[in-house]
């Protein structure tokens, strides 16, 4: 059966090759003395490979922690500071930089590479080396002891969009849970495709449910409105998941009549605040596909989800064994039905905490157990889970609380807008000003006045975008989709100082 297939080239690889190379990953890792308790590394795209490593932590026991591909010098400074890998199979055009930083540091991680690169040993050439036939036919997994099932198994590191990343503990209780497997059904015959590296929560999850459901993944690291549709049909997909922006470059780039995507039975998206507005085009762009809007995060799993079309704009409701509470943002008292706080959950397969960093760990949960999303949000009276926007995302001018998502939502009810971001500006006396950029749509044309004008003429006096309007090319997006809004306010302030 195929288990994977790469989306550029048709390269396919099988569950038996899997379980072989994974196999033999696992026995070379032992080999390296690498036990429970240790921890490896990957630092690479969504590519075929990816899982060797990744499969092989799982069957011995010993944490991973895959980081993002793209990570700076900086960035894997700060992460070397907090985790200490024994192990680093890393894409060959990055393996110079960690083998400097590592030097730097003075530490001396073993680095193999996913790709040929000179001075470096190569997973193929580990994978192709003198292993026991028998030893590999029976192996066994390292067996997990019944009260070690909170223990972690994987550590993500945070976006870091607010602050320096943190490294999320994510306990074995995550993936040994049926309710945290239900997004999305599948069965052997499903086609799936997403395009995050496993750097990202989902890309776990997903990488898991495949497996064990024996379901195809389709491999891709870039997004490009064309060749998904173009992928969707040549490969037959039956679901994807992508992020909330990545749907709406979907609704409006206007290829979606070209091709034939009948094999589409599900879209799953999140990882932004589900736009009723986007919500709708979706499901009429796309009447014959089941339309699955889901919230959650790195701590907590998926949160809620929704099993039908349900109601625009909502998250759909809480996941099994789960708890939510939405608390008051002063008194942090639980809220009823249709009232705004901050969105708050419990569960046994969220996080551990914060790896070797106690204070931000008891920070992010109360007294009580509650873990704080730090999202605005609110649930109706049927049960529905509405996201406003991030609690650090809101814009405080003039003594009141900005949505940017309720700005964007607007600008990109304007035809010629493709996409737009808001964020804050800081201002002397009004503490902070919305400012919008905006990516124009293929051949339309639009002033920044005639923007600034629509949002003065909907919304309050204090949401006017007295920011300005910057055009951009391209919006500018991580790896997994979302909007990078910590480029876009840096970029905010240049453009104010200009």
């Amino acid at each position: 059966m195929t288990y994977q297939i790469d989306a550029l080239t048709g390269k396919q690889n099988t569950f038996q090759q899997m379980r072989e190379r994974s196999v033999k990953c696992a026995l070379w890792l032992r080999k390296q003395n690498v036990k429970p308790g240790d921890i490896i590394v990957t630092c690479t795209h969504n590519q075929l490979e990816s899982y060797v490593p990744f499969v092989a932590s799982m069957y011995i026991d010993v944490c991973i922690n895959p980081w993002n591909e793209h990570s700076s010098s900086g960035s894997i400074e700060h992460f070397f500071k907090i985790v200490k890998p024994k192990v680093i199979f890393v894409n060959g055009n990055k393996a110079a930089t960690i083998l400097e930083v590592a030097t730097k540091l003075g530490v001396s991680p073993k680095i193999v590479v996913f790709d040929e690169t000179e001075g470096f040993e190569s997973l193929e050439s580990i994978l192709n080396g003198h292993f026991d036939e028998a030893e590999v036919d029976g192996f066994s997994c390292t067996t997990l002891k019944k009260n070690n099932i909170r223990e972690t198994t994987v550590v993500l590191f945070s976006s870091g969009t607010t602050g320096l990343p943190k490294a999320i503990e994510i306990p074995h209780t995550l993936f040994t849970s049926l309710s945290r497997m239900e997004v999305p059904p599948m069965s052997p015959s499903d086609v799936g495709l997403w395009f995050g590296s496993l750097s990202w929560i989902t890309s776990v999850l997903l990488t898991i449910h495949t497996i064990l459901s024996y379901a195809t993944a389709i491999k891709c690291s870039g997004f490009d409105c064309e060749k998904v549709y173009q992928m969707i049909g040549k490969y037959k997909v039956t679901w994807m998941l992508i992020e909330t922006g990545m749907c709406n470059r979907l609704v409006k780039s206007g290829v979606l009549t070209r091709y034939n995507i009948s094999s589409l039975k599900i879209i799953i998206y999140g990882g932004s605040v589900n736009k009723a507005e986007l919500h709708e085009n979706l499901v009429k762009s796309l009447p014959d596909v089941l339309i699955m809007p889901i919230y959650g995060m790195t701590e907590t799993g998926s949160i809620s989800y929704s099993t039908s079309t349900g109601k625009f704009g909502s998250s759909g409701r809480i996941c099994k064994n789960n708890r939510l509470m939405i608390a008051d943002l002063n008194t942090g008292k639980p809220l009823g039905p249709n009232m705004h706080g901050e969105i708050c959950t419990k569960s046994l397969t969220m996080m551990n905490g914060y790896y070797r960093d106690p204070e931000n760990t008891k920070n992010i949960f109360d007294k009580d157990g509650w873990f704080h999303t730090g999202d605005l949000g609110y649930y109706d009276e049927d049960g529905y889970i509405f996201i406003v926007d991030r609690i650090k995302q809101l814009i405080k001018c003039k003594g009141h609380q900005v949505s940017p998502t309720e700005i964007e939502i607007l600008l990109q009810s304007h035809p010629s807008v493709y996409e737009s971001a808001v964020v804050p500006v800081p201002h002397l006396f009004d503490g902070q000003h919305p400012t919008a950029f905006v990516q124009k749509m293929s051949g339309a044309e639009v002033t920044a006045e005639e923007l600034e004008q629509l949002v003065a003429m909907n919304m309050e006096d204090y949401k006017k975008l007295r920011g300005g309007v910057v055009f951009l090319e391209n919006i500018p997006h991580v790896p997994n989709g979302k909007i990078d809004r910590k480029q876009l306010r840096n970029m905010a302030e240049i453009f104010k100082k200009k």
